[in-house]
């Protein structure tokens, strides 16, 4: 198995690096990012703070992990990022992607692709995933079936 920083070294390129989203994010170009997926207000710095607290007090019982795409020929600019959240169960530990999202700028570039991919990696290959999970629009199916994700089943959902 290998480490979660060799994993994210392993997705970086000359363009485009890979680390993990942290709590000093909360930068204006993080959110125009997030805007390309939803609406996302801009967050104070205690309320960005406050996600990762919460995220760290629960690691023992859910591994979640927030990778970010930086544009290093743009001043290290977020220009995408997403998540897979880690859940061990007696038949064995699954991976769960979600909130993948390119800066509407710079879609086109390969950035979506890259993120799942590394994602698929850290859930396969740091986490020892037998499987990952995405579920996401029926316009976006597509792109993820050229990934090698399958269709099985329906996602329902009931908003709270």
């Amino acid at each position: 198995m290998q480490n979660l920083q060799q994993v994210l070294q392993k997705h970086s390129t000359d363009e485009f690096g890979v680390r993990l989203l942290d709590k000093n994010d909360n930068t204006p170009d993080f959110f125009e990012t997030y805007r390309s997926l939803t609406e996302a207000p801009q967050l104070t710095k205690k309320e960005f703070e406050n996600i990762f607290e919460f995220q760290e007090e629960d690691k023992d019982i859910i591994n979640y992990v927030q990778i970010c795409i930086l544009d290093k020929k743009n001043n290290m600019e977020i220009v995408g990022f997403g998540a897979v959240i880690m859940q061990t169960e007696i038949i064995g530990t699954r991976g769960y992607i979600e909130n993948i999202v390119v800066n509407s700028k710079m879609q086109g570039k390969g950035l979506g692709r890259l993120i799942i991919e590394c994602l698929n990696d850290i859930s396969k290959n740091v986490c020892n995933a037998n499987e990952t999970i995405l579920n996401c629009k029926d316009k976006n199916a597509k792109f993820y079936e050229k990934l090698g994700y399958k269709t099985d089943g329906h996602l329902l959902q009931m908003k709270l």
